[in-house]
């Protein structure tokens, strides 16, 4: 796999330089290596682009002069991304990632042909009108925490993360050694984007749209489903069954043959 570092921004791609491109936003506190076990059957068919979000991973602090916003966010890795992305790309993002897919898809809507957005919510902290989403009071407990005590807000949020999943150990020994490299500072940071409202951008998009949920996550509750489809009835929606907050992992094959369906109806050329 390449690497490359561009504006601070940590790249790794792989796959034909021919093939179509896909880009692979990871979530919160966790970096790109999150989507290694999906990699190689997707860059059978895509040249995949995996970048660090600013301020995770082995990438840089997010840019004083973009600040640390969704706005700003899509602003540096669009620009980080230009010299990799030769040609229009699809954009896959998980959690938070999600949110930064959307911001991306509205702001370089020439650039971005669709989204899939997976075990993510538009509003990911609960509102008087967004039930649907964390309760107000756990998102304050883990900023609080995070602050006395970050191992154990990681401890917990890996937890959450696999809580219902029938292969929940095998996927928490995987996401507690992605979750221990992240900088307590870091993650204090990029913590507060999820209080973002992302449903007005979310309905401005153009493009296709797919949400990919897990029945079983706890972060991004599958009651969410009838929310997006009432709220955005010109959106796909697809369900893993028996998936917590990383359906990716728990069955690949089938996140996998979601992502070639959805590519053919995003991108110019079939990939299936």
């Amino acid at each position: 796999m390449k690497v490359v570092v561009e504006d601070g921004v940590h790249i790794r791609v792989a796959g034909d330089v021919q093939h179509p491109l896909l880009v692979l936003l990871h979530g919160w506190g966790m970096t790109g290596e999150i989507f290694d076990p999906i990699v190689s059957q997707l860059s059978e068919r895509f040249r995949v682009v995996i970048p660090d979000l600013p301020g995770l991973g082995q990438s840089e602090p997010a840019l004083a002069s973009n600040g640390l916003t969704l706005a700003g966010l899509s602003r540096q890795l669009f620009e980080a991304l230009t010299p990799v992305l030769t040609d229009k790309a699809m954009i896959v993002g998980w959690s938070l990632g999600g949110n930064v897919a959307v911001q991306l898809a509205a702001d370089y809507p020439e650039n971005i042909t669709g989204a899939i957005l997976v075990a993510s919510n538009p509003c990911f902290v609960e509102r008087p009108d967004w039930p649907t989403a964390m309760p107000k009071s756990t998102y304050q407990s883990f900023s609080g925490a995070l602050q006395e005590n970050p191992d154990k807000v990681l401890q917990r949020f890996a937890l959450l993360q696999v809580k219902g999943d029938p292969n929940a150990r095998v996927l928490l020994t995987r996401i507690k050694k992605l979750l221990s490299e992240a900088a307590p500072a870091k993650l204090s940071e990029t913590l507060r984007l999820l209080t973002c409202d992302n449903r007005p951008v979310l309905h401005q998009l153009q493009q296709p749209i797919l949400h990919v949920l897990g029945t079983e996550d706890t972060l991004v509750p599958i009651a969410l489903r009838e929310a997006l489809a009432e709220s955005y009835p010109h959106h796909q929606i697809r369900t893993v069954d028996q998936s917590a907050h990383l359906p990716f992992l728990s069955n690949p094959d089938q996140f996998v043959q979601y992502v070639w369906q959805f590519a053919a109806q995003c991108l110019c050329k079939s990939v299936l």
